[in-house]
């Protein structure tokens, strides 16, 4: 195990590592992408899993494309994401929605039984966290809620309920797994989740932070690790830290003109350099 001396020199360097590697990177770009702030209404809050719709074509994709043109086709059917809409249109009868989004994209997949599962299993979601944010008079109450689960098995506990919340209709047969389940958590602003990821299971695994491959042995020791680094940087989150991995992964710095020269492999390496690291690249 890493004393909490080197967690949070490995927490700095993922900072050093992104400036070093990257040309045209400021700390005001940067800090750009480290902002989530919580969201003001229910309704933003329920926007977030609206945006989740190119996830249901990732696991084939060759089968379900998702392009620009859904984001406009869904926004439009939902007033811009409105959940109050949603509720009064949709809610009690899903398949008016699966028929409209039918009738509206025309989805270029040689699967039509996989792309009807897809599109069902994401009204599905909706569906449940609809019913799920019912639960809560305004965001106020919703944070207050879910920053009750403040130790790592509380926080992956939650991650199960949101899990089981976007099956509860039974509108679908299959909703969020445990990695589209956290990352909501993470996008709507708390700052003690992350979405275990490619880039975080690289990361947590040629760091020998954990053997296992499932999305929440990853998610519990990359929390877990920021839970340690807190004991002597209180400013220091998963979600941070969750956005650094991610840009050391990738590069995307999406719109931006930053050019990004480094890579996971790369980082590995030279953090077992830098910090003195005895741990085999996985």
């Amino acid at each position: 195990m890493y004393s909490n001396e080197q967690l949070h020199e490995l927490y700095d360097y993922m900072f050093q590592y992104l400036y070093e590697n990257s040309k045209n990177l400021t700390p005001q770009i940067l800090e750009g992408y480290l902002e989530c702030p919580h969201l003001s209404s229910l309704a933003a809050v329920f926007s977030v899993a609206v945006r989740f719709i190119p996830d249901w074509y990732k696991p084939k994709r060759n089968v379900f494309f998702f392009d620009k043109y859904y984001d406009t086709v869904i926004s439009e059917m939902l007033h811009g994401s409105s959940l109050n809409y949603f509720r009064a249109a949709y809610a009690e009868c899903p398949d008016l929605m699966y028929n409209e989004m039918k009738e509206r994209i025309h989805f270029k997949s040689p699967d039509a039984d996989f792309t009807k599962n897809a599109v069902k299993t994401y009204i599905g979601v909706l569906c449940g966290m609809s019913e799920f944010l019912s639960r809560f008079a305004d965001a106020a109450e919703l944070y207050k809620y879910l920053y009750s689960f403040d130790t790592t098995d509380k926080r992956i506990s939650l991650v199960h309920e949101i899990q089981r919340a976007t099956r509860s209709t039974g509108y679908a047969r299959e909703g969020w797994g445990f990695r589209l389940a956290a990352n909501w958590l993470k996008d709507i602003g708390l700052q003690d989740f992350c979405k275990p990821d490619t880039h975080v299971a690289k990361f947590v695994k040629a760091l020998g932070l954990t053997n296992h491959k499932t999305d929440e042995a990853v998610f519990r020791a990359f929390v877990d690790m920021i839970e340690q680094v807190k004991q002597t940087d209180p400013k220091a989150s998963a979600f941070t830290a969750d956005r650094l991995v991610y840009l050391i992964g990738s590069g995307d710095f999406y719109a931006s003109n930053v050019w990004y020269r480094g890579s996971m492999e790369d980082f590995i390496a030279k953090v077992k350099i830098e910090l003195y690291l005895d741990r085999s690249i996985g």
